[in-house]
């Protein structure tokens, strides 16, 4: 059976990807900065969905570090946590 992504992911996903291909790539600082603002993504979301879901944009300030070398963007995603092992409090083996 084929999973469908519901209406709210489709269009969070949109939105990530036109920011993306619409960055400013700045070669000397190894980062991409926003160039757009609020009103253009939530015209691009009318034209491709009709009606955008209210919780689809979040605020994208224009010049905005998208992603960077640093891994600090707003689109770079964090590191993941190390599974910790359980580890017994005393050693007591008789």
């Amino acid at each position: 059976m084929v999973h469908k992504r519901s209406q709210y992911y489709r269009q969070r996903k949109y939105i990530s990807r036109v920011v993306s291909k619409a960055a400013h790539r700045d070669n000397r600082k190894s980062e991409s900065i926003n160039v757009l603002t609020e009103a253009d993504l939530y015209d691009a979301l009318a034209e491709e969905f009709g009606v955008p879901h209210p919780a689809v944009i979040r605020s994208y300030d224009r010049g905005e570090i998208i992603a960077d070398s640093r891994g600090q963007g707003s689109h770079d995603r964090l590191p993941k946590q190390k599974k910790r092992t359980w580890i017994p409090l005393t050693n007591n083996i008789e």
